[in-house]
Parts: C-alpha cells; structure tokens; sequence
C-alpha cells in the first residue's frame, strides 16, 4: 500500500542523508534518479542530494549528469545554485555527450524553463554530427 512505501522511502531517505557527502557522482545520479523514478518528494534529501550534487559536479560523467538534470526536471526543482553547477559541467562535457544525454540535457532544460542559451546552442551545435548521421543512414532510397 502507498502509506507503507511512503514509510520505508522515508526510513531510507533518514539514513542516507547523514552519508551523502561522501557518495560519489555515479551514487548522487543514481539517487537523484531513484527519487524521479519513483515520484518521491522528500525536501530534506531533496536538499542534502543537490547540495552534494553540486560538491560532485565536476566528477559527473556525462551519461551521470544528464541522469541528474532529467531527475531535476522531473522533481521540478529549479535550485539556481545547482542548476549554475551543473550547466557549467554540461558546457565541460558537451563534446563526450551521446545523443540520448545531449536531449535530456536540453529537455531538462526546457522543462525547467531555464535559458540557457549558451548551453542550447552548444547542445545544438554537439548533436548535428549525430543527425547528419542518422539522416544519411536511414533515408529513404528508391
């Protein structure tokens, strides 16, 4: 029942909070992610995940961070000083992007109705290979 798992996830969130500051990107993402997922709303972690998100920012990966940035859009957390960190990162990263992280990133973004625009356009500007790419492998030949 929805009371019981609202109980455990906040029995859970308790006791990770005091250990946050010494998870590393993968875990911040990973958690990050596990709250979006399952739609749990708990401002203390909340808080204590974006606080050590920023402390991490410059270790995400670029697959983590995109995983971070969806989670944020999707909590609708629109912390100035967490999304400055990770826009900074993002703009580090842009080049090792996959094309499924470059369209988190920028939907995250979006969603959040952030404008990033030095960002979007490097966004834009990492995604074109992959869609001249695409365009050239999947057109339609008579």
């Amino acid at each position: 029942d929805l009371a019981k798992r609202r109980r455990v996830l906040e029995a859970c969130a308790a006791r990770a909070i005091p250990h946050l500051g010494e998870s590393s990107a993968a875990e911040i993402a990973n958690l990050a992610w596990s709250m979006a997922t399952l739609d749990f709303v708990h401002p203390p972690l909340c808080d204590a995940t974006m606080s050590a998100a920023v402390a991490v920012s410059s270790e995400f990966d670029p697959q983590n961070l995109a995983n971070t940035l969806w989670s944020l859009a999707s909590l609708q957390v629109r912390s100035p000083p967490v999304l400055e960190a990770l826009t900074t990162t993002a703009l580090t990263q842009i080049r090792g992007m996959q094309p499924s992280a470059l369209a988190s990133t920028a939907w995250a973004f979006a969603t959040l109705r952030q404008d990033r625009t030095l960002l979007l356009e490097a966004i834009a500007e990492a995604a074109l290979p992959s869609l001249t790419d695409a365009s050239a492998s999947t057109a339609w030949r008579p």
